[in-house]
């Protein structure tokens, strides 16, 4: 069974594991490396399709910044919110597009050494320096307020979060209070929630949108849970 596993993936390779493991990262299961760094879970991980080719692999590799200060707010609101950001290795490259590699069955050890090696170099270059740029809270506040992080879809939710745990409690509100403010006055079923209101849910149907009732229940929740704490809560730890 390990011997499947070392040729169905990558992270399994020798060499892959020694050189992530100067760095820092042990291998957690069959696709993640992991470290702690500073106020991060930092993860690299690898991915491969084959795109109906038979005997081949392209593999790609993504990076996942974890905050457990993050998380842990998150699990005592009890909401389904990614505590982190992730990114594809290609767009921290000069390319600034989505990067594979591509490994034959055919390929001798020797080349798929030079790629894993290569594989390696681009960590080493690209991920290593953006990973421990944005590995502290105060960092990641001003990459997100800077706009620096355009894979980012959830800053809404992590920019407030990391108000709250700076301290600046006052901030934390203002911002999902401004933030839902906007989202409300271009929310496509204003109409429709007046409607519901007066004669009932039966009275007007139409989808909700996902993505302002799940943002409205956040705010409900993170906002109660900010003006709830009394100063005891170790923000930090």
């Amino acid at each position: 069974m390990k011997e499947i596993r070392k040729r169905k993936y990558i992270t399994y390779n020798e060499t892959l594991n020694a050189e992530l493991q100067i760095l820092g990262f042990k291998r957690k299961d069959d696709r993640w490396f992991v470290r702690e760094f500073n106020d991060t879970e930092q993860r690299i991980g690898f991915s491969h399709a084959t795109y109906s080719e038979k005997h081949v692999k392209y593999y790609a590799i993504h990076v996942h910044l974890v905050y457990p200060k993050i998380q842990k707010i998150i699990d005592t609101l009890g909401v389904l919110i990614f505590a982190g950001f992730g990114v594809e290795i290609g767009y921290l490259m000069p390319e600034n597009k989505y990067y594979e590699w591509r490994i034959t069955e055919t390929d001798s050890d020797s080349s798929v050494e030079k790629i894993v090696i290569n594989m390696v170099s681009n960590i080493q270059k690209y991920v290593i320096p953006y990973i421990e740029k944005y590995s502290t809270i105060n960092r990641i506040i001003k990459g997100l307020e800077k706009s620096e992080l355009k894979s980012i879809s959830n800053d809404k939710y992590l920019l407030p979060i990391l108000y709250y745990l700076e301290g600046d409690k006052e901030h934390a509100i203002r911002y999902v209070e401004q933030t839902f403010l906007r989202m409300h006055k271009t929310h496509p079923n204003r109409d429709v929630e007046l409607v519901q209101n007066i004669y009932g849910e039966k009275a007007a149907t139409l989808r909700k949108n996902k993505n302002y009732y799940c943002y409205k229940d956040f705010v409900e929740k993170f906002t109660k849970f900010v003006r709830d704490d009394t100063g005891d809560t170790e923000r930090r730890g």
